[in-house]
């Protein structure tokens, strides 16, 4: 549903920072139309894990002393899920540079931060060390049920001693042979 840009964003210099100017390639700004987050406060897109002093930081830098920055925040989308988001904020001199104030550019990050991974339980995983023998370093909940090792036992085990009555032996062998082609 996300790609990696979403939208620009003009806020205002005002403390509130408004929403003034949405430009988006696609419909939907973390699920808001764009023509409701219009003259709408900032925080229609905060929620209690994103660090607002430095989002409200980076847009008053861009707006009084003309310093951009470029960083990682939690914002919410309009169902409260939170997304971690790519923020790039700079002073506005874009198409709407008759709009002043920051201008907020909002993508995908291309990396995820590690406590999104610790909450990620949409599928077994574990964390494998790159070199060899390839140690499990660590594992989520849904590894630990699907597999059938504690995750203290499952530390330090190497791919090849893995073993699952659940598990495809078939693929997990192919699994094997294409990691240790590297």
């Amino acid at each position: 549903p996300f790609t990696s840009f979403m939208c620009r964003l003009v806020v205002s210099q005002d403390a509130l920072h408004v929403i003034l100017v949405v430009e988006s390639d696609h419909y939907f700004v973390l699920g808001h139309c764009p023509k409701d987050l219009r003259n709408r406060p900032l925080e229609i897109l905060e929620g209690p894990k994103t660090d607002k002093k430095l989002l409200h930081n980076a847009i008053d830098n861009a707006n009084n002393f003309d310093v951009a920055s470029q960083f990682q925040i939690l914002l919410y989308d309009q169902s409260g899920q939170c997304r971690n988001i790519q923020v790039t904020c700079s002073r506005n001199r874009g198409a709407n540079a008759s709009a002043k104030g920051c201008l907020m550019a909002l993508h995908m990050p291309t990396s995820i931060l590690m406590d999104e991974v610790y909450r990620d339980n949409s599928c077994a995983w574990a964390l494998v060390s790159a070199e060899r023998p390839h140690n499990l370093q660590m594992v989520n909940d849904m590894f630990t049920a699907k597999f059938g090792y504690t995750s203290e036992e499952a530390m330090g085990l190497t791919l090849s001693q893995i073993k699952s009555p659940r598990a495809d032996l078939a693929e997990w062998r192919g699994f094997l042979v294409f990691v240790d082609e590297d």
